[in-house]
């Protein structure tokens, strides 16, 4: 049995500076959990001074969140999904934010708990 997915994605030397545009961001992550299949249940976004952003997209199933590092072509990303597919929402993202490399460590969350759950 596993209960979601939960990719934690390094985007690395990111092209131009979407990693500043807090609303583009917000919007991007929007934009991620339609194209994953998911339903977004709330968001919140800071801009920090003078670099960076920090967004976090609550989902129906789970979160996406984001933080930036524009200074350094930075972003580092979370998106844990219980249901949708969080492939789709890592391709949106990069999309938007064209790293130059992303390393993504996939964990299967839940996997070990069948037979657990109490009534």
């Amino acid at each position: 049995m596993r209960l979601g997915i939960h990719i934690v994605a390094d985007l690395l030397l990111c092209q131009g500076d979407a990693l500043k545009d807090d609303a583009l961001i917000e919007k991007t992550l929007k934009k991620a959990a339609e194209e994953a299949g998911l339903q977004v249940i709330g968001v919140t976004t800071h801009r920090f001074e003078p670099y960076g952003v920090s967004s976090v997209l609550l989902i129906k199933e789970s979160h996406i969140s984001v933080h930036t590092w524009p200074e350094y072509g930075f972003a580092a990303l979370d998106i844990f999904v219980c249901g949708g597919d969080p492939a789709k929402a890592l391709k949106v993202i990069e999309e938007a934010f064209k790293p130059k490399q992303t390393t993504v460590i996939k964990i299967e969350r839940g996997v070990d708990i069948e037979g657990r759950a109490s009534a």
